[in-house]
């Protein structure tokens, strides 16, 4: 079980595509993990700020988390995913 006291994060993504490959990763390697959405169009902004024109991968950021120690296997892991 990941709780905050033992978790780190091992990496910040900012498109769905991305985390969906680093999550297949994770899963192959058999790491749990844990991502964490942050809010949409950023921490200050809100929903309703956006425009037709921004994309909306680009409008999400989400971290990901993983036990101490599978840190160092989480990260060979997710080699082939980037």
């Amino acid at each position: 079980m990941l709780t905050v006291f033992n978790r780190k994060e091992l990496m910040i993504v900012f498109s769905a595509q991305r985390l969906y490959a680093v999550q297949a990763a994770l899963d192959a390697a058999g790491i749990p993990y844990h991502a964490k959405p942050a809010t949409p169009l950023g921490r200050i902004g809100g929903r309703g700020r956006g425009n037709v024109f921004q994309n909306a991968d680009a409008a999400h950021d989400y971290r990901i988390y993983v036990r101490k120690d599978d840190y160092d296997r989480a990260v060979q892991a997710i080699q082939s995913a980037l």
